[in-house]
């Protein structure tokens, strides 16, 4: 596998092994960060590095019924108070839920509903198919910038209208989902931190929604299986015996 190129001002480079709650203000995130002296992060609290840095990403696979778009929020570029309003950059995005499907179907819900579950393997979602075109992206980050992840979902799904006639209908609906952040632990786990990035990678994995559910009165399910959609950045350090590649 190929390194990717990093600054010259930098010999530490990184290249691949493989391929909620939105955020309140913007201040009680960032600024912790910007008040540190500069040091290399790639965790829950911040990705930013030293020097200007480039980190490859690979999407490794997605599971479940959602259909997701990951990125890179620059933390240090907002025009309000709130990280939605930072600028955005997208890696990723998925053209349908599951490799299976375009949306969840009304026979997948009435399966689900007696506890009648299909093939696992059915709300995978890999590279090819659920998302299409190149599965490796490169993203230069900025020196002494703190950065964070995102991912954006939508659940597309089936539902059956009963029209005044008694007539069945099945109409298609798409329901967006809040956005979610790494910054957030519960929709995000970077377990490798920092020194992953030349260990093998750091896998970039999310749950979706990052919410805990209800799933029976009283119960609460906190669906923390962080599957729904996986990235792997980073996997070994470059041969510092190699010239530094020049990055236009």
């Amino acid at each position: 596998m190929k390194q990717i190129e990093r600054k010259c001002d930098r010999l530490v480079a990184v290249r691949l092994l493989l391929g909620a709650i939105s955020i309140g203000i913007i201040g009680s995130l960032a600024a912790p960060v910007q008040a540190q002296p500069a040091r290399d992060e790639f965790d829950n609290r911040a990705i930013q590095f030293a020097e200007d840095t480039i980190v490859e990403f690979e999407f490794d696979k997605s599971y479940g019924v959602y259909q997701s778009n990951f990125g890179i929020v620059n933390l240090g570029s907002c025009s309000g108070r709130t990280v939605d309003t930072c600028q955005k950059t997208e890696l990723f995005r998925e053209v349908r839920p599951f490799d299976r499907g375009e949306a969840l179907t009304l026979e997948d819900q009435r399966r689900a509903s007696v506890r009648q579950t299909r093939d696992p393997n059915d709300f995978i979602g890999t590279p090819g198919i659920t998302i299409q075109g190149a599965t490796r992206k490169k993203f230069t980050f900025q020196a002494n910038t703190p950065y964070a992840f995102y991912l954006d979902s939508a659940y597309i799904h089936d539902v059956a209208i009963k029209d005044r006639n008694g007539s069945i209908r099945v109409e298609r609906r798409t329901d967006n989902k809040p956005t979610v952040y790494s910054v957030n632990t519960e929709s995000t786990r970077l377990s490798e931190g920092f020194a992953g990035l030349s260990r093998g990678g750091v896998r970039v994995q999310w749950d979706d929604t990052g919410i805990a559910r209800v799933s029976q009165p009283g119960q609460i399910n906190s669906d923390g299986d962080f599957n729904d959609f996986v990235v792997i950045a980073g996997g070994s350090l470059v041969n510092p015996t190699i010239p530094c590649v020049s990055v236009k």
